[in-house]
């Protein structure tokens, strides 16, 4: 059924947030990485601490959307929470060879826009 429209696998990945807390990694069906590059990969990380298995996962994604809660300041309040930071969550962005990384799920807690860490 999700060969029909396009999708050759969609996978998910336990990341460490709540129990029964995944990302997942959605594949087309004529992604390929190397010599030529057609097709696409999307990955989503949902609310979670960053992952390198996600990363490894979603390997050469076209985009990458990933949850940044708290600015880079606070580390200790994101590791209690188990959410992102917003340095952490480009840092999976980069180890997952991303094309694109979107950052989301910014805390309501800040009035402006958050400090993207330099």
């Amino acid at each position: 059924p999700l060969r029909a429209i396009g999708i050759q696998e969609v996978r998910a990945v336990r990341v460490h947030h709540c129990s029964q807390a995944y990302a997942v990694v959605i594949t087309s069906s004529d992604f390929r990485r190397g010599q030529e590059e057609v097709g696409w990969r999307i990955s989503y990380s949902g609310d979670c601490r960053p992952s390198a298995p996600f990363a490894r996962a979603g390997e050469g994604s076209s985009l990458l959307i990933h949850e940044a809660t708290f600015e880079a300041d606070k580390l200790e309040e994101a590791l209690k929470k188990k959410h992102s930071t917003i340095p952490e969550a480009i840092g999976v962005g980069l180890a997952m060879k991303a094309d694109f990384t979107m950052l989301t799920h910014f805390s309501q807690r800040y009035p402006r826009f958050p400090d993207l860490g330099g």
